[in-house]
């Protein structure tokens, strides 16, 4: 199934609309633990929940683990074992459905003023897939790593919000087509994310004259549609160690599976949740009030992420800050798990979700790329 709010196919802007294609489970893999090593840290560095890793292996108490134990690691977290609460399930109300004027959001936030490139040099073609944005100078630390963020679905949107929030890092920008379709089959070779992030390493190593140039840390970033790249990535293994970071606007969509969402297609997305609310990694999430036809709105799919991490969103005032005239009406943080929920049910109001990415960008992710002694804890 796809959709389109209103004439989006003029303007290029479109929305994510199918269910995401879940690929098959791999075989389970092992690991020996070393001295020093925790299950949290174990969790973290395979990509899985630390009940995962517990129930997979039968743990009956923690602190009976010892350095030289093998573990059996899982090939993506358990399925949610119970239903979610009514409450996850809530429609965005009708009080959230409104709209305005590009007068009253003072820009068309579907074709939202250039900024140019700022520090950044032009697109280059050099990756497998999509073009990447670097910086004019520098780009590389001492060691010859680098930062590199994917973002899927809005190339040219994403680019004026990255060189306005980012001061350093490497975005690599990849469109598609309509659905989410395209962008989960894009990646449902096991082996096709992992080639693309090392194209992005030769091609900086071209461009620095280094060849050890290599990433240290990986973001996904998603708009509308893009969230099936997202969602493919995170459940395979090479995803989930490398990705530390993940931002969904108003895309994140799923069919239903008798009276609830389809858990399976929820996963990759709940695991990472509870990541980041543990404190591991980087989420973001952001949703509109816009009601789609036979399957989960974006505010659906949001507060089964919040339910995941045992949390529930609060109602929230809406603050200047908030860009095009967006509206804040919910939201819920848990150490580095942010939701945001907004109102509006219009195009203008999808379009207006990849503009928060400047605030995320500056406010969330440069601090937590930074050097361990540089980072300052920031929440909006």
């Amino acid at each position: 199934m796809t959709g389109c709010l209103g004439k989006c196919k003029t303007i290029g802007f479109l929305t994510a609309a199918m269910a995401l294609a879940s690929p098959g489970a791999s075989a389970d893999s092992s690991h020996r633990i070393r001295p020093g090593e925790s299950l949290s840290t174990i969790a973290r560095d395979h990509g899985i929940s630390i009940a995962s890793l517990i129930a997979h292996n039968r743990i009956l108490r923690e602190d009976h683990i010892q350095a030289g134990t093998k573990l059996s690691i899982p090939d993506g977290s358990q399925p949610l074992p119970r239903l979610p609460p009514q409450w996850v399930m809530a429609k965005p109300p009708l009080s959230a459905q409104t709209t305005k004027s590009s007068a009253e959001r003072g820009g068309n936030p579907c074709r939202t003023k250039d900024p140019g490139f700022g520090s950044y040099g032009d697109w280059d073609s050099s990756p497998m897939l999509g073009k990447m944005l670097a910086p004019k100078s520098g780009g590389l630390d001492e060691n010859g790593e680098f930062d590199v963020l994917f973002h899927f679905h809005g190339t040219e949107p994403v680019r004026k919000e990255w060189v306005r929030g980012m001061r350093r890092g490497v975005l690599v920008a990849v469109d598609l087509g309509i659905g989410s379709g395209p962008y989960s089959e894009a990646f449902g070779e096991h082996a096709r994310f992992r080639n693309l992030v090392a194209s992005v390493e030769a091609a900086m190593a071209k461009r620095h004259g280094v060849a050890a140039a290599r990433v240290r840390h990986v973001g996904l970033s998603a708009w509308s549609a893009g969230y099936g790249a997202v969602g493919t990535i995170l459940n395979q293994s090479y995803g989930r160690r490398r990705v530390d970071s993940v931002f969904l606007l108003d895309g994140l969509h799923a069919g239903y599976s008798g009276v609830s969402m389809n858990p399976r297609q929820l996963q990759p997305y709940a695991d990472f949740a509870r990541r980041a609310a543990a404190g591991d990694s980087l989420m973001f999430v952001s949703h509109s009030s816009i009601l789609p036809n036979g399957y989960a709105s974006t505010t659906e799919t949001a507060q089964y992420l919040t339910w995941a991490t045992g949390g529930q969103p609060v109602s929230a005032t809406p603050r200047r800050s908030d860009p095009l005239g967006l509206e804040l009406i919910s939201k819920f943080s848990q150490n580095k798990f942010h939701v945001r929920g907004f109102s509006g049910s219009a195009k203008a109001d999808h379009c207006a979700h990849v503009a928060l990415l400047r605030d995320v960008f500056r406010v969330h992710l440069m601090s937590h790329w930074a050097p361990p002694a540089d980072r300052r804890t920031t929440s909006r």
